[in-house]
């Protein structure tokens, strides 16, 4: 019935979209409630801006318009806004919808920015987070672990410079504080056991971390490309630090691992500029390719028996470097291991230990014992 024709002034037959668009333009319908129900705008640690709904109000905005006899309701969906009207015939075409969204100011459509929506189930109230959409477009709903994380704990989304993070919970998720712009001064929650890949990665303004005896793993990149981080305090309890996990702390001068560390990933410590003394805890057994590549202040670097193979690149690059003890039981000395030690002019190694190509610059004289 919606769609059948009807005849105006003129004899030309007008559908009832038409006809619902001329009164529209004209001027002749009525809105009432206008203002958003049930959204909250809250600013996320990195300072996107995002638009919770409570789920347990009306998840529409409020705008309803009538017009030519019918209803049109506004609301909010995971594109950012949708009007459904009162008759299912109705033809919500992109004309119809951009006329509503005109009149529409305040409501529905001016709330979040299409692209850039994001609805998820507020996890104060204890619901399941099964519809989490992130601002970069993201079509597979993150789980609630890793929303919790992202947001910085639903009730606290707008981040300080200063923060505990992770309460009562085991794990940092996955990117959690990406390129944060706002922490300064981290503590890592006591209860923590993981902190995800990418955790804290590129996070600018970053000073410190305190990371609890907990922890057990630290993730690959997790303050990779924090460049003011300059302090960090390990627990005694870590056991492994991945792949690139502080690559490009810059301002890092001293790391004190603790002895509980048996496996340190590879550039875990790369491009370190500031760091002057480094010591290998106890356990460690492998020497991972390009750990402490390009720490050009580093001056002194400790390697504990027990040690069997020093990888490719392992301290290529560290120009400061002027003398360096390797231990008995080392088998293996990796291709420029220490390539670009231009302040190493002779080492003494292991006997029947392998030394591959460019292990060392040209001129350094190698003595076997």
């Amino acid at each position: 019935m919606a769609k059948e024709a009807e005849t105006g002034s003129s004899g030309s037959a007008d559908t009832v979209e038409q006809k619902i668009l001329k009164a529209l333009r004209s001027g002749d319908y009525t809105v009432t409630n206008m203002a958003p129900k049930n959204i909250t705008e809250r600013t996320a640690p990195d300072g996107r801006t995002f638009y919770v709904i409570d789920p347990w109000g009306d998840s529409d905005c409020g705008c309803e318009i009538k017009v030519a006899g019918y209803t049109f309701t506004g609301w909010v969906s995971e594109e950012g806004g949708a009007w459904e009207c009162d008759d299912g015939d109705v033809n919500l075409d992109d004309d119809l919808c951009d006329a509503l969204d005109e009149i529409d100011q305040g409501g529905i459509h001016s709330v979040p920015e299409r692209d850039r929506f994001v609805r998820f189930y507020e996890l104060a109230h204890g619901c399941s987070c099964d519809e989490v959409y992130s601002t970069e477009g993201d079509e597979v709903p993150l789980d609630v672990e890793e929303t919790d994380e992202m947001f910085g704990g639903i009730e606290n989304v707008v981040a300080q410079s200063v923060a505990v993070i992770g309460a009562g919970r085991k794990k940092i998720s996955e990117n959690a504080y990406c390129r944060n712009a706002v922490l300064e001064h981290v503590d890592i929650a006591k209860g923590v056991e993981w902190i995800g890949d990418g955790a804290f990665y590129g996070c600018q303004n970053l000073k410190s971390v305190a990371i609890p005896s907990s922890v057990k793993r630290i993730g690959a990149s997790a303050f990779g490309e924090c460049p003011n981080l300059a302090v960090v305090s390990f627990g005694e309890g870590l056991e492994s630090i991945s792949n690139r996990a502080f690559d490009g702390c810059r301002a890092l001068s001293e790391v004190k691992l603790p002895s509980t560390v048996t496996a340190i990933g590879g550039a875990a410590f790369r491009d370190c500029t500031s760091l002057i003394r480094f010591s290998f805890p106890g356990q460690i057994k492998t020497i991972s390719h390009a750990v402490l590549c390009d720490c050009k202040a580093l001056l002194r670097v400790d390697i504990h028996e027990g040690v069997t193979d020093i990888e490719r690149a392992a301290f290529y690059g560290c120009s400061k470097l002027k003398e360096i003890a390797i231990p008995h039981g080392v088998r293996r000395i990796g291709i420029g291991a220490f390539r670009g030690c231009v302040g190493l002019t002779s080492v003494t190694i292991p006997k029947g230990a392998k030394v591959e190509r460019d292990a060392f610059d040209a001129d350094v004289a190698i003595t076997r014992r």
